[in-house]
């Protein structure tokens, strides 16, 4: 029996390796710490997957709702576009790097912000000149053909479908102005963070193609750690990774009261007239 157990440990490890530096862990992490998170808080995931499930495991929620459009992920299946549970089902609404799979990526972000009661967040790419450069250039796609190449032609495109989905970049004003047209009676809680997805250990592998491998290995990993970290502090404003966390507080906007506008006193109010609108 111990045998069994450390092999699943085994395994168990195996499985967790590498997620712990992902941009996703990293993050969900430090909101556990501070308390924003906690784990036993009701936790929808929309565009699922196992990598989801696995963060979130590591991490030791227990009450998630893993969901997909694809009836071969996930523990519930539906369009994002049309989540089917009633306003404010869950603490948070989650989504990892699938919105831009999504024909309508603000109506999907608007569905998350209905069924949530405490927040929605999401991960996607940053829109920045950086970014349209590195289209440019080649250096990235504006459209993913990997992501149905890899799935047979089959599905993993736009609304997964066998059709390649355009990568859809998001800016801070973009979703300000989504949040503040959503939900115009109350003031927007929104925290944005960006960095570069690579890690020092994606650099070290890079690295031992080279010459370099022959550094002592304490001292690569130190130079790739330290030029990451000073990569992402000089320019992480342009970053690929845009994460997105929206705080419902229920702050009402000045001049509304417990869902109803009240006019400021400074303002004249006009007295409605239907006949004037029908001529």
């Amino acid at each position: 029996m111990e045998r069994e157990d450390d092999q699943n440990q085994i395994v168990k490890k195996q499985t967790f390796e590498g997620v712990e530096d992902s941009s996703m862990y990293r993050t969900l992490a430090a909101l556990v710490d501070s308390g924003k998170l906690r784990p036993e808080d009701s936790l929808l995931i929309v565009f699922g997957g196992e990598f989801d499930r696995m963060v979130t495991s590591l991490l030791g929620f227990t009450n998630i709702t893993l969901s997909n459009v694809s009836s071969i992920v996930g523990d519930s299946h539906f369009d994002a576009r049309k989540i089917p549970y009633p306003d404010g089902s869950f603490d948070h609404v989650l989504a990892h790097a699938g919105i831009h799979h999504c024909s309508r990526p603000h109506q999907a972000v608007c569905e998350m912000y209905r069924v949530a009661l405490k927040s929605v967040m999401f991960f996607e790419a940053q829109d920045s000149w950086v970014m349209r450069l590195a289209v440019k250039l080649r250096l990235t796609v504006d459209y993913e053909l990997a992501a149905v190449l890899g799935h047979g032609l089959q599905r993993g495109g736009v609304d997964d479908l066998p059709i390649p989905n355009y990568i859809y970049r998001w800016t801070r004003r973009e979703v300000e102005k989504l949040v503040r047209t959503l939900d115009p009676a109350h003031v927007p809680f929104i925290c944005i963070s960006t960095e570069w997805d690579f890690t020092w250990k994606r650099v070290r592998d890079r690295l031992q193609r080279t010459v370099l491998r022959l550094m002592p290995p304490w001292l690569m990993k130190w130079i790739c750690w330290a030029f990451v970290s000073l990569f992402n502090l000089l320019l992480s404003r342009y970053g690929n990774i845009f994460f997105v966390r929206i705080e419902k507080r229920g702050v009402e906007q000045p001049w509304m009261k417990c869902g109803v506008f009240v006019p400021p006193s400074d303002m004249a109010v006009t007295p409605f007239d239907p006949g004037a609108e029908v001529a």
